[in-house]
């Protein structure tokens, strides 16, 4: 039986951020106003990225309120003598007290601290991602996992079409990477391609409705619904459907590798032409990408 797939916060969740909004000074208020995160909702969950790693883990619980944990390699300036822990928990804004050198204080205070440790961990896939999902607007997804598959796609957006908004799922890759490339028999990005839009078709219900959920949520939130343009308003009160056509994005290239890959037996001609209709979209810096 195909596991569900679910997005969406609770209306205690989303109040509860509200208020947090409301102090200038706070923590959660620091992260949502901050252009450089990404954050991104779960099953009543918020990952909060950053160069393409998920930083903090957020969620609401009754009588607690706002938590979460991060993890501790984004904290690599604190010594560490307690082993048996990967992740520091927090709550309203505060790290739990740990046995290290120096005391974990405020989200507020580390933040800096852990984006520049960041930096370090991911590979240019990732760091690409996180540089459209911050600079196209219509982005509202990343990292996303299907149940029981042990797969995830890079990004979803919503696009407008003729039937309303759609939700598109995007797959990068860098221009380096072997999967655009084969010898024999077509490259595994295709298989991989394909494979996906398997796993979305087996999903359509849940993914409309829950990106639906992810679309009021962004539009509710003080402060977050400002971070993303007139598209998700749109689609916050009518209705999404899906577009199971996956598409490829490829960046990290100079000009005279495009030059080579949009020739006649060029990779870029091939991957269109064993993609079709699908668009293949292709950009030297991930920052350049249009999403369609």
């Amino acid at each position: 039986m195909t596991k569900p797939f679910d997005r969406g916060l609770t209306d205690e969740f989303v109040e509860a951020l509200n208020r947090a909004y409301e102090d200038p000074s706070s923590w959660w208020r620091k992260l949502v106003d901050d252009k450089d995160l990404f954050l991104g909702i779960r099953e009543n969950y918020i990952n909060v990225y950053y160069n393409g790693g998920s930083i903090l883990e957020l969620e609401h619980r009754k009588g607690t309120g706002l938590v979460g944990r991060t993890h501790f390699k984004y904290l690599v300036n604190l010594s560490r003598e307690d082993n048996t822990k990967d992740y520091v928990n927090f709550a309203g804004g505060n790290f739990d007290s740990v046995t290290i050198s120096d005391s974990y204080t405020s989200i507020t205070a580390h933040l800096s601290q852990i984006k520049k440790a960041a930096k370090s961990y991911q590979g240019d896939e990732k760091t690409g991602v996180h540089e459209i999902s911050i600079k196209r607007n219509n982005v509202v997804d990343v990292e996303i996992q299907f149940p029981g598959t042990g797969s995830r796609i890079d990004f979803a957006a919503l696009q407008r079409a003729k039937s309303g908004i759609e939700i598109v799922f995007y797959e990068a890759k860098t221009y380096s990477n072997k999967e655009l490339r084969s010898r024999s028999g077509n490259p595994a990005v295709v298989e991989q391609v394909k494979r996906y839009e398997s796993m979305l078709m087996d999903r359509r219900e849940d993914i409309e409705s829950s990106y639906q959920n992810v679309a009021k949520n962004i539009c509710k939130i003080t402060g977050w619904g400002c971070k993303r343009n007139s598209i998700v308003s749109e689609a916050a009160k009518g209705n999404i459907t899906l577009n199971p056509e996956v598409r490829l994005v490829v960046f990290g290239y100079d000009t005279p590798q495009r030059t080579a890959a949009a020739c006649p037996r060029g990779i870029f001609t091939k991957l269109k032409g064993l993609l079709d209709p699908r668009p293949v979209i292709t950009a030297g810096a991930a920052a350049n990408v249009t999403l369609r």
